[in-house]
């Protein structure tokens, strides 16, 4: 027969909140060491009373760490930015652009675009095949008439969001294609006829050319979709698309008319269809079709405008026999109201994102001597002795402060480090910061005339305890151990500090570089596969860059990220993507399947120092190796000092070009120049 275990429904206690416990566990501390000397543990003997009262201050203590966990990280609100310990799930868990979903989500979310896709570009036979190159086409909305405008904003957006190894070779607003309905439709009785002509115009428009609808987080959250799942996309405006809507969302090749009549069945008030017919070339009657549409693959489907399609009476509504006339305002009215009520207004930031929850700031590290609790004849309390009492009897009293100090000063510094727990979850805190926390005993009478210095050793002041409480030893040893802690968080772990300094023990310089690491670690990991903006200037470096919001000094993600792991500032190297060397004129690109120098294919280039580490060159390979995503093959590459020089002024020329006209003629000689200087490959030209 099984055993059962008996569970008590009895709270767990904490025995820091269990004075009996304290008590009696201090009793039992004091046998082991005086019990041969000390016998009396009753209530009345003095030294019991002190430890009473210091096992009191102790549930103290655990009563404060029993507070809501955002209570105890939450900060004195005395500045306006206070500083950073979490990420919040939109900070952290979205993406730059990966997929080509996740472009196609980009480009959507911007104002103008209604739908996009994204394709490989293949060029003609006679050219190469690059890997990495995309057709971009577009969708516009019906009221956006700038088209030339409107590419711009979505290259602009492209380039601001380009992934490592890939580009943009053309971008193209598909133009309409109208289509053409008749139909005779019977409605039931009771049903306005205005409201059902608005109705049945918006889900025949909405079949033809779908809209994609944003979903809200709450939305999300209530259909039971993970957190990692809903933010697992880029940083969009308008709220979130799902894949699967994405998905289903492709460009139609042709229109039957079984769709468009279960669709129009599917609306309340409709009875029946007596007739159905579609066209793309107008009234003519050889162009309907009773069937099917085939559809220009070039060209975006759209329901004629609701003014024409009222005009040509090609709809018409009957209740029985009799035909309904219908009032064109009123059916525009009816219209607008369905098209307001399915494009809301885009959510608020608050909408958007699970903030951190704010707590209650308490005053963790106030502390009142257990001194000021004892009965008044000790002699500690503030009431002090009478004037009349004894030197010998002051001079008792003195020597129990100066003991029960100790005590003091210990619960003090627990409770100051309590309240200093929170700063060590910063996560762009400073180096040199204490990891142990220690306060000032402010509140003990005559604490300046009990002669500290023979007790303390030295001055009673901050720096000396902050000094006694945590040696520089113990300090950079933590505060290591917390750094590695905060970056496991993130499933990371720091480049060993033997491969980085050899047998040299630079603890603080390890210790900046993790803090660093951590300080840009949304843009570390977030950003990782990230390309630079070469549509902009290549030194808008400025926090305040309104080109790339997202990337104000315009850094590869992936360089940014080997420096910060090889502790290098990131001027230390560069990096050059192949596929940004080819002629944008793919005409001039003579098809080569053997020699293909572009695909997928970047370069990095550091400068080689005598004085760097004997392992410091295969420590770089190793790193670079680790960290470029899979599907790119990296190529290393060491110049000596005239060779950077160089190659830095070739570098820049070649920006500035690619900036101003891609595909001019100097541009193509900046990159020829580049190429031959790394060895990259031969152009074919034609």
């Amino acid at each position: 027969m099984k055993e059962h275990l008996t569970i008590s429904s009895a709270p767990l206690e904490h025995p820091g909140m269990n004075f009996a416990l304290l008590r009696q566990e201090g009793i039992q501390h004091i046998e082991r060491l005086a019990g041969n000397i000390w016998t009396d543990y009753n209530s009345h003997d003095p030294g019991i009373t002190l430890l009473e009262h210091l096992c009191y201050a102790i549930t103290d203590l655990s009563y404060r760490l029993g507070f809501e966990i955002e209570d105890l990280l939450t900060y004195q609100k005395t500045e306006d930015t206070l500083p950073k310990q979490f990420f919040t799930a939109r900070e952290i868990l979205t993406t730059n652009p990966l997929t080509i979903n996740d472009y196609r989500k980009l480009l959507i979310d911007l104002d103008g675009v209604k739908n996009a896709w994204l394709e490989p570009f293949y060029p003609d036979d006679e050219q190469m095949n690059i890997n990495g190159l995309y057709k971009v086409t577009i969708e516009k909305e019906p009221k956006i008439d700038d088209e030339v405008e409107l590419k711009s904003q979505v290259r602009t957006k492209l380039n601001q969001y380009r992934n490592l190894c890939e580009d943009f070779q053309e971008i193209e607003i598909l133009p309409r294609e109208e289509i053409y309905i008749s139909t005779d439709i019977e409605i039931k009785e009771g049903f306005d006829r205005n409201q059902l002509m608005a109705q049945l115009y918006n889900t025949l428009d909405n079949f033809i050319s779908p809209s994609i609808q944003f979903s809200s987080l709450t939305d999300l959250i209530d259909q039971g979709q993970p957190i990692e799942t809903i933010f697992n996309s880029p940083l969009l405006d308008k709220g979130f698309i799902d894949d699967e809507q994405l998905q289903r969302l492709e460009r139609k090749t042709a229109l039957y008319t079984s769709d468009l009549i279960r669709i129009i069945l599917e609306i309340e008030g409709i009875k029946n269809i007596k007739e159905l017919r579609i066209s793309k070339q107008g009234s003519e009657e050889e162009n309907w079709e009773d069937w099917v549409l085939a559809l220009d693959p070039n060209k975006i489907p759209k329901l004629e405008p609701i003014e024409s399609l009222l005009d040509s009476n090609k709809i018409h509504l009957y209740q029985g026999q009799a035909k309904l006339t219908h009032n064109q305002k009123q059916v525009t009215n009816n219209l607008d109201s369905l098209q307001k009520k399915a494009n809301p207004t885009p959510p608020t930031s608050a909408a958007k994102d699970i903030f951190i929850p704010s707590g209650e700031y308490r005053e963790l590290s106030d502390y009142v001597s257990i001194q000021s609790d004892l009965p008044e004849n000790y002699g500690v309390g503030e009431v002090g002795l009478p004037q009349s009492a004894s030197s010998r009897r002051k001079a008792q009293a003195k020597q129990l402060k100066a003991y029960l100090m100790i005590f003091d000063q210990i619960l003090a510094n627990y409770l100051a480090q309590l309240d200093y727990a929170k700063n060590l979850l910063e996560l762009s805190g400073n180096q040199t910061e204490p990891s142990y926390a220690s306060q000032l005993l402010t509140d003990i009478e005559d604490a300046a005339a009990l002669k500290l210095r023979e007790i303390l050793a030295e001055s009673y002041n901050q720096e000396k305890l902050a000094e006694l409480t945590e040696t520089k030893e113990i300090q950079l040893a933590r505060r290591n151990r917390f750094l590695n802690y905060l970056i496991a968080q993130f499933g990371e772990k720091f480049t060993d500090a033997s491969l980085l300094y050899g047998d040299s023990d630079p603890r603080e310089e390890l210790i900046a570089a993790k803090q660093t690491f951590l300080t840009n670690y949304l843009q570390i990991s977030r950003d990782r596969g990230k390309a630079i903006n070469y549509t902009i200037s290549a030194d808008s470096k400025n926090p305040e860059n309104p080109e790339n919001p997202e990337n104000p000094d315009n850094i590869y993600g992936l360089k940014q990220r080997i420096s910060a792991l090889l502790a290098l500032p990131v001027a230390e190297f560069e990096l050059i993507e192949h596929i940004l060397l080819r002629p944008q004129n793919l005409d001039n690109l003579k098809n080569n399947q053997n020699s293909d120098p572009y695909s997928c294919q970047i370069s990095c280039v550091f400068l080689d120092k005598e004085e760097q580490p004997d392992n410091f060159k295969q420590l770089v390979a190793n790193t670079l190796l680790a960290e470029t995503p899979a599907h790119i093959t990296p190529y290393l590459h060491w110049l000596n000092q005239g060779e950077m020089t160089s190659f830095q002024e070739k570098y820049e020329t070649w920006l500035t070009a690619l900036k101003t006209d891609p595909s001019s003629s100097e541009t193509l000689n900046a990159a020829q120049a580049l190429m031959g200087l790394l060895a990259i490959g031969e152009l074919k030209l034609s």
